[in-house]
């Protein structure tokens, strides 16, 4: 269900590959940073994206945790109280606007931040994506160091909401 990140195997084009950005990966699959940080829950079917989640937005400083599927997801909000969600659209089985609906369903996660991220760029993907509830959407491929700085400016302006 969670994916371990081998921070030995990865490296950042033109970057040391951040060991000191993680402590560790807890047995859970979660990143933890070496300081506590906000929750964030990381949706997408493809290990490498998830890997990436993990990289890109704990160095942005959130303790991330992923899921493979959306119906993991919802299973993880029992476990944290997550600042918000990065959401992949195209998934196997309930896709990524369902998953929004279910979250915006739960009174937990109605206010949160969820950004939704997919390789489609088509008016009527955005109109579901935005219909259903999302924060925003960024299209791929991604650009990750601007998606963890949208994700942190995102979930930063949430949290002055509340």
């Amino acid at each position: 269900m969670h994916e371990r990140v081998e921070w030995s195997e990865i490296a950042i084009e033109g970057e040391d590959p951040m060991p000191d950005a993680v402590e560790s990966t807890n047995s859970e699959g979660a990143i933890t940073p070496a300081t506590t940080e906000p929750d964030l829950l990381a949706v997408d079917d493809d290990p490498i994206q998830r890997d990436l989640y993990g990289i890109y937005l704990a160095a942005a400083g959130f303790r991330v945790v992923t899921a493979e599927t959306a119906e993991a997801a919802l299973l993880e909000l029992d476990r944290a109280d997550f600042v918000g969600a990065v959401v992949d659209y195209d998934m196997p089985g309930m896709d990524g606007v369902e998953l929004i609906h279910r979250l915006r369903a739960d009174p937990r996660f109605a206010d949160r931040p969820v950004l939704v991220v997919t390789g489609r760029e088509d008016l009527v993907s955005v109109q579901r994506v935005m219909q259903a509830g999302a924060s925003g959407m960024v299209v791929k491929p991604v650009d990750w160091r601007a998606l963890a700085t949208r994700v942190r400016i995102l979930m930063g302006a949430a949290a002055a909401e509340r």
